[in-house]
Parts: structure tokens; C-alpha cells; sequence
């Protein structure tokens, strides 16, 4: 079993071209194509690393605001009390700890988990 070690979070924006709010407010579900226009985008990406050197990755894609940041964050150190191998056990605590909030902060936790999987697989057969 790897135990995990080490979580990162990295928060960036970046701008892209053709985007633009369609309506006052900046959410997600408020920005579309917008010929000439330039939108500030926010994500971030996710490192977790075992104790045998393996890295599980992940960039979010649009749910990546601050809102699930901060929740992803609220998360992070919690999993270096499991092992990588042990993503069920992770996803439902993790579900139960946000079931105040939206769950978009644990999905990208999950995921990263899943590439350290396919990785681990892949390294080590």
C-alpha cells in the first residue's frame, strides 16, 4: 500500500481568447463565446505523491473557481492519513465532510487519485 505523502495545490489563471460573460454575473454558467473578447479563466492543478515516488495529476477544466479551491484545500491535508489505493474509502469520507457544500472540491482530489492508479499500474506491471 502507498501512503500518501505530499498534496499540492496550485492556483493560476489565465486569459482566453473568444470568451466573454453573456450576463453581469461572473460564474461559470454566465460565460460563452464572444467574438473578440478576452476572459480571465481561474483553475488549478493537483500533485499527490506516495511514499514510493508516484505522482497522481490533475488541471481542472471550468469548475476550477475559487469555491472549489478552497474546499479542494480544506481537504488536501486529510489525505495524508490514507493511502492511494484506498480512493472509496477517500471519496465517501470526503463526500461526507462537504455534504454542506457542493462536493466540486473533492472531484478533482478524486480524480488525481485515478491518474496515480493508472500510473501505478503502468510502473510497477
Amino acid at each position: 500500500m502507498s501512503q500518501i505523502v505530499k498534496v499540492e495545490v496550485h492556483e493560476f489563471s489565465h486569459n482566453v481568447k473568444n470568451l466573454g460573460l453573456l450576463t453581469n454575473a461572473k460564474t461559470i454558467g454566465a460565460v460563452g463565446y464572444s467574438k473578440g473578447e478576452e476572459t480571465e479563466v481561474e483553475k488549478y492543478a493537483l500533485v499527490i505523491t506516495t511514499a514510493d515516488g508516484v505522482r497522481g495529476e490533475y488541471v481542472t477544466h471550468w469548475g476550477g473557481n475559487s469555491a472549489a479551491c478552497a474546499q479542494t484545500k480544506m481537504l488536501a491535508p486529510k489525505l495524508l492519513e490514507y493511502r492511494a489505493e484506498q480512493r472509496e474509502l477517500i471519496f465517501d469520507d470526503f463526500k461526507r465532510e462537504l455534504r454542506q457544500f457542493d462536493h466540486m472540491g473533492h472531484g478533482p482530489l478524486d480524480i488525481a487519485l485515478w491518474d496515480w492508479a493508472g500510473k501505478k499500474v503502468k510502473l510497477f506491471n
